[in-house]
């Protein structure tokens, strides 16, 4: 059972990790969410501790760890054949540090990403960014299996945007 904890003018919601471990309940972004009541923190340490006892919890810290160093990381990971292995190096160090270099890994947005690709269209053919981009999905795919983020901001949403080949000739749907 998780518990609230008074913190000068907030509380704060508790809960057990493991033996003798426990958990204070965060953000996405890992800072501290202060609750105003007790009834709320203690509802919040609760959920988090269910979390915990379904194998589904996962640190918040972990996605603290900036995207150049995952990048490499996950580069120096990778056992591809030799020409896809320097293209990826040139994806990362041309295209993809000079934007999310210095960023938490937790704290790149879709929009960020959004914003990336609409600045990287405007320089270089679509094709080109799009493989970029390609690159950039792949790199938070593998952060997600290593439980370092919760979701893709590179994954593209289905249903959105312009019609593309055959389907681009019909008239709108009745």
């Amino acid at each position: 059972m998780g518990y609230a904890e008074k913190r000068g003018g907030y509380w704060r919601g508790r809960y057990k990790i493991g033996d003798g471990k426990y958990g204070t309940v965060a953000d996405p972004t890992g800072a501290v969410v202060k609750f105003a009541t007790k009834r709320e923190a203690k509802q919040a340490a609760d959920a988090e501790e269910v979390n915990v006892r379904r194998g589904q919890w996962r640190d918040p810290a972990l996605g603290q760890e900036t995207f150049g160093e995952y990048a490499s990381r996950w580069y120096e990971a990778q056992d591809l054949a030799a020409s896809t292995m320097q293209n990826y190096k040139r994806h990362i160090e041309e295209h993809l540090l000079p934007e999310f270099e210095d960023k938490a890994l937790a704290g790149i947005l879709r929009a960020d990403v959004a914003a990336w690709e609409k600045k990287e269209k405007a320089v270089y053919a679509a094709s080109s960014v799009k493989t970029w981009r390609s690159t950039l999905h792949l790199i938070f795919e593998d952060a997600i299996d290593e439980g370092l983020i919760v979701s893709n901001p590179a994954a593209r949403r289905r249903g959105r945007g312009k019609r593309a080949g055959r389907s681009r000739d019909r008239g709108p749907r009745r």
